[in-house]
């Protein structure tokens, strides 16, 4: 878990470091998890009580199913080795050429895009609904524009766009993603 690495000269330790990524990354998991509990909590409370358990139930195969499609597909898409125009990530299936801190961040940001989806949506659609949004988003949309933000050949990260737009891309993504499914409801 950490990674320490201690030079022993002469029966003493010369030096100790503690690779303090890997603490982060386990701080990051938790407060998604966290948060998306806080989550449930907001959902419960917008649907009538006998509807409760019916939404856990949801939220925890959108969870996996989201987990699964990022898992997949995601990581390829979003920091695939090679990039195609960059507009999408490429490559191997072998993710241990992949920096693991990009994929706990990718999957933090999906995970919680997903949520905000869901919380919005709690109670309005079917439940095959539920898992194909969290599939589509979270394997697709999310991390082909992760892509285009964070991958060293992506085509915005090329042209110099701040970094101060990373969070109005990330609450626009959720924003059109809700807009579309308000409208398909509306049909």
């Amino acid at each position: 878990m950490f990674n320490q690495s201690v030079n022993y000269t002469a029966g003493k330790i010369a030096s100790n470091h503690i690779d303090y990524s890997n603490i982060l990354s386990i701080v990051r998991i938790t407060l998604v998890l966290l948060s998306r509990a806080g989550f449930i909590l907001i959902q419960s409370g917008s649907v009538p009580v006998e509807n409760t358990y019916d939404l856990i139930l949801q939220n925890v195969v959108e969870f996996a199913v989201s987990s699964g499609s990022y898992g997949l597909f995601g990581v390829l898409l979003s920091f695939g080795q090679n990039s195609y125009k960059g507009f999408v990530g490429y490559g191997s299936w072998d993710i241990t050429q992949i920096d693991g801190s990009n994929i706990i961040f990718g999957f933090s940001i999906v995970i919680l895009g997903a949520a905000i989806i869901t919380t919005m949506l709690a109670g309005r659609l079917h439940f095959v609904g539920y898992v194909l949004i969290g599939f589509i988003y979270s394997g697709f949309s999310q991390p082909i524009i992760m892509h285009w933000i964070w991958h060293p050949k992506g085509w915005m990260n090329n042209n110099n766009f701040s970094h101060w737009l990373h969070l109005l891309w990330f609450l626009t993504t959720n924003n059109n993603a809700l807009d579309m499914a308000s409208e398909r409801m509306d049909e």
